[in-house]
């Protein structure tokens, strides 16, 4: 099971027993704790380190009540106590320690049989870089695949340049598709002409890393690729991913999804 594929509120405790049984190693996107941070300045320093960390890189996942060693989990240490709570308190701290605000954090509470373990999803940001301001500690993080870490002045400089790189790379990107696709360019199946409704949804961490897709997950999930309107849907690989389009024999294709 990848958490970087799968929804959030879907995930259970089956699927944190299985990251333990295939040795899922702590990485830049998934950091494991057996505890949560305590009251102390020194723990809420650290736990909002870890959070403006993953803002500032991959976006990932950071979870507590799985004890580790060496960045491999060994096994579940379900938290006791009052979850809502403790969520609370965690995103409390959030919303007054970093800075600006980070948005789109979630978190979930996963029911285990001695207690739970929280789970909290931190998204790569559009408006990075955020610092830690909590108690005056004004510090930038980010992270790498042996965990978080400072940055240095020239990396915060490359890092404010980097962001607003991204919003602009994403701009281009948008206008030049609907450019390719209202001058009947070329598209990855030939459309009907006439008006067209143009929707595109934009990860950010497209434009900021150098990965490419799982078209395994792509395969299994096709289901969700279908055209509006598409009630009979062919699928085919190709050099953008996995693309979902409406077959027509006799004419061009009235929808696809890339």
């Amino acid at each position: 099971m990848s958490f970087r594929y799968k929804s959030l509120q879907s995930v259970n405790e089956e699927d944190l027993i299985e990251l333990i049984t295939n040795k899922v190693s702590e990485a830049k996107y998934l950091d494991f704790k057996q505890k949560l941070p305590e009251n102390d300045d020194k723990s809420k320093r650290e736990f909002l380190a870890d959070v403006s960390s993953f803002a500032n890189a991959v976006g990932g996942h950071l979870i507590y009540g799985l004890e580790e060693d060496e960045g491999v989990p060994l096994k579940l240490t379900p938290l006791k106590g009052n979850p809502d709570a403790d969520i609370l308190r965690l995103e409390s701290m959030i919303l007054n320690g970093i800075r600006p605000r980070i948005a789109g954090i979630d978190t979930h509470e996963v029911p285990c049989k001695d207690g739970y373990v929280i789970i909290i999803w931190v998204p790569p940001s559009a408006n990075a870089l955020h610092m830690v301001t909590f108690s005056g500690h004004d510090k930038f993080y980010s992270r790498s695949s042996r965990g978080k870490y400072p940055l240095t002045v020239d990396e915060i400089r490359m890092g404010f340049i980097q962001s607003e790189t991204t919003v602009q790379k994403i701009r281009d990107y948008r206008q030049e598709r609907c450019r390719i696709i209202d001058n009947n360019l070329i598209t990855p199946v030939k459309l009907q002409p006439g008006p067209k409704l143009v929707l595109h949804l934009v990860p950010i961490e497209a434009f900021r890393l150098a990965e490419g897709i799982d078209i395994k997950e792509m395969i299994a999930k096709k289901g969700q690729l279908r055209p509006m309107g598409g009630w009979a849907c062919n699928y085919r690989t190709n050099f953008d991913g996995y693309l979902g389009f409406i077959p027509d024999p006799s004419e061009p294709s009235p929808g696809y999804v890339q």
